[in-house]
Order: C-alpha cells, then sequence, then structure tokens
C-alpha cells in the first residue's frame, strides 16, 4: 500500500501550524526583549535621581536617559514627593506576525519606586 499520499497531506497541514508557533515566539521574543529594556532603562534613571534636587531637574534627567535608549516618552509620569520618587511609563510596540491572529501591538510598561 502507497502511503505517499497521506504524507503530503500531513505535512501541508503541520508545516502552517509549525510557521505560526514560530511567529508567536518571535512575537514574544520581541515584546520580552523590550519589557526588559524598559524596566532595566528606568531602574537606571531612578539610580541616577537625586532625591534631594529639584522636582525638575531630575525629570530631565530621566527623560535624557530615556531618549538616549531609544524609549518614547510620550506616556511617561514622574512623580517627586517627600517620600520618593516614582516613575510610569507606557508604550505600544507594533506586533510583526500577531496580526495573523489579530494582535495588531503590545503594550509595554513599568512602574517602579525609589524612596529616600
Amino acid at each position: 500500500m502507497n502511503r505517499n499520499g497521506q504524507t503530503l497531506i500531513l505535512f501541508l497541514i503541520l508545516i502552517p501550524i509549525l510557521l505560526l508557533f514560530a511567529a508567536f515566539v518571535i512575537d514574544l521574543g520581541i515584546v520580552t526583549h523590550e519589557q526588559l529594556k524598559l524596566s532595566k532603562v528606568t531602574k537606571l534613571a531612578l539610580n541616577q535621581c537625586d532625591l534631594a534636587q529639584d522636582s525638575e531637574e531630575n525629570k530631565k534627567r530621566i527623560e535624557k536617559i530615556y531618549q538616549e535608549n531609544d524609549i518614547l516618552i510620550e506616556q511617561l509620569e514622574i512623580v517627586q514627593t517627600k517620600q520618593g520618587l516614582r516613575i510610569q511609563n507606557s508604550y505600544t510596540i507594533e506586533s510583526i506576525f500577531g496580526k495573523i491572529i489579530g494582535l495588531h501591538e503590545y503594550l509595554i510598561q513599568v512602574d517602579k519606586n525609589k524612596e529616600g
């Protein structure tokens, strides 16, 4: 009995599934990379800030650090209080392969505090 036709059909069914899985892994890797980058740059910015300084000086310093690392600052919120400093930021990145299943963009966000 010749089974070449069955093997070809299984191959044709499994290849698109494997390609979709690989595309999902690539998208997930990009999102994870961006999230880690945002988190590390925010931590760096908090460490560079002096709570004794004026809040405008700290804001300029944080924005400069973000811009040097190619991070969007449209949603950047910096709140300096007597207790410390809080940085919140979020932005979206465009999906590469997620569009196939309806995910057009991913939200990347961070919320970190520095207490003094």
